[in-house]
């Protein structure tokens, strides 16, 4: 599945996507239908929070993204991937993590 690029709103006005995504009813499943991958959809989410927090940052840490996994999920239930895991799915989509 072909991985669609970031909106505007998702990059440079990230606090208010975020909010957005928890207030849109079906919005996770879209992020992840448009991301291909549950790592990739984690990894927007958590790069957002990046972007929106008070000293921003353009690089989320392997912990920021495994948070943001299970509330992609949101099932409790679903395992959440390893770490290993995470840095392995993040750098086969040419992503950035801190690990």
């Amino acid at each position: 599945m072909e991985r669609q690029a970031p909106g505007v709103e998702e990059n440079e006005r990230p606090s208010e996507w975020l909010r957005a995504l928890r207030e849109t009813r079906g919005a996770y499943e879209a992020l992840l239908r448009e991301s291909g991958e549950v790592v990739v959809a984690a990894y927007r989410i958590a790069l957002a929070r990046c972007r929106a927090s008070e000293r921003p940052s353009t690089v989320p840490t392997v912990r920021e993204v495994r948070a943001a996994v299970r509330e992609v999920v949101g099932d409790a239930a679903t395992p959440i991937p390893p770490a290993a895991s995470v840095v392995q799915d993040c750098a086969h989509n040419g992503l950035l993590v801190i690990a």
